[in-house]
C-alpha cells in the first residue's frame, strides 16, 4: 500500500484499488488495474480478480484515495501514514470521511 500511495498522483482517476481484506496498513498488499480491464471477472458479489490462485476484490478507487487523502489535509497539518491508512479504511468500510479530533493526533 504505501508504494502505491506513493506514485497516487500519477495514477488515473478510473484505476481500481484491489484487495484481499483485512486491516489496512503500509504492508498491506494492493494490486492497482484500470476498471475496464478484461482480467477483471465479476459475479453475483461484484468485481473480482485472481492473483496467484487468491480473489482480490476492489478497495477503492483511485479517485478515492485522492478524496480521501484531501480530507485529511483540510483537517489536519503533517498527519502520519497510520492516520491516512486509517481515514482510508474507515472510508472503505463506512463510505464516510474520517473525523479528525484532538485524540487521532496523539
Amino acid at each position: 500500500m504505501s508504494r502505491i500511495l506513493q506514485r497516487i498522483d500519477s495514477a488515473p482517476w478510473s484505476h481500481l484499488l484491489f484487495w484481499q481484506g483485512g486491516a489496512v496498513t503500509g504492508e498491506t498488499p494492493m494490486v492497482v488495474l484500470d476498471a475496464d480491464d478484461a482480467e477483471i471477472a465479476d459475479d453475483a458479489v461484484g468485481p473480482w480478480i485472481e492473483v496467484a490462485g487468491a480473489v482480490w476484490r476492489p478497495f477503492l478507487g483511485v479517485d478515492d484515495v485522492r478524496s480521501v487523502r484531501a480530507n485529511l489535509d483540510a483537517q489536519v497539518e503533517g498527519y502520519g501514514a497510520d492516520l491516512l491508512y486509517r481515514a482510508l479504511g474507515h472510508y472503505h468500510d463506512e463510505d464516510a470521511f474520517l473525523r479528525v479530533d484532538a485524540a487521532d493526533l496523539g
